[in-house]
């Protein structure tokens, strides 16, 4: 996968997770802000219902066990009850509260408090509200907030592509124009014009480097035509010699000379062979100076 991409995907999964979760963590805050003040409010109305009833019981008059009634809160209802509608037992100044979700996913808040009658007996004050409107708004909140970050990364998606193309443009230049190196093109040079300081200066490292491979380079070519020079002559010189002494040496096996000119003739072979030995020691003297140099 290219780098670009690399950069993409991760930067867009850092994003959603740290959009989701700020987002979670907002309209889950939120609700329970709004949660405990409507508990709050719940247990303070249904404390004050306890007091009022607790008043009646003390003027000694006649209540219904099975009151119900409205108390100002839409949804919400109190009623008087002998048995205790709550799973744990409650004794008189204590309190019981649960959230309770019922089938069609409505959710209930019960508040229930015991009373004590003057003749001993425990009543039991329960109060119901709907908090169902809250947990509806939490789940509206979640796909408002999911709806949101769809957009932004959308958004936030387009810019990190192209700012992901844009840092890594110049890697892709530099990447380039070393391919075109190791293809031969010597004299190619990554551009310095870089947004990043970083991929800035890896372009003049590379550059500063092609610049000792092309000087390098030429060297070994200008040596490379040395030899070429120095063999062409060499073998120049090898061949007079040769010739001579081939020419001379065929004269003598096919004809029959007179001693002059035999003796003439052996002396140019000699001559000609001294020189090839000479232009031998000279060129063992070039091989042997060639390794102690290196």
């Amino acid at each position: 996968m290219k780098f670009a991409w690399k950069i993409f995907f991760t930067a867009c999964a850092l994003l959603v997770f740290s959009l989701g979760l700020g987002s979670f963590l907002l309209v889950n805050a939120s609700f329970q802000n709004t949660l405990s003040a409507r508990r709050a409010s719940a247990l303070e109305k249904a404390d004050s219902l306890r007091l009022s009833y607790q008043a009646l019981l003390a003027a000694d008059q006649v209540l219904s066990t099975n009151l119900a009634y409205h108390y100002g809160l839409e949804g919400g209802q109190a009623q008087v009850l002998e048995s205790n509608p709550f799973p744990a037992g409650l004794e008189p100044g204590q309190q019981g509260s649960r959230l309770m979700a019922g089938p069609e996913g409505e959710v209930t808040f019960q508040v229930v408090l015991p009373l004590e009658t003057p003749d001993g007996r425990l009543l039991y004050l329960e109060t119901r509200e709907d908090f169902t409107d809250i947990y509806q708004m939490r789940r509206r909140s979640l796909a408002a907030s999911c709806l949101v970050m769809a957009g932004v990364c959308l958004v936030s998606g387009g810019l990190l592509f192209w700012f992901s193309r844009r840092l890594t443009r110049p890697l892709g230049r530099l990447a380039k124009a070393a391919a075109l190196l190791g293809e031969g093109d010597y004299s190619r040079r990554a551009p310095e014009d870089s947004s990043t300081l970083e991929t800035a200066a890896l372009a003049q490292v590379f550059n500063r480097m092609a610049d000792q491979v092309e000087s390098q380079m030429a060297e070994l070519k200008e040596e490379a035509r040395r030899r070429e020079e120095f063999v062409a002559n060499f073998t120049h010189e090898l061949k007079t010699p040769l010739t001579s002494i081939i020419g001379y040496a065929d004269l003598m096996r096919t004809y029959e000379l007179e001693p002059p000119q035999r003796r003439e003739y052996s002396d140019f072979i000699y001559r000609e062979g001294t020189r090839l030995e000479s232009l031998s020691l000279h060129l063992m003297e070039l091989i042997v100076l060639g390794k102690a140099e290196a």
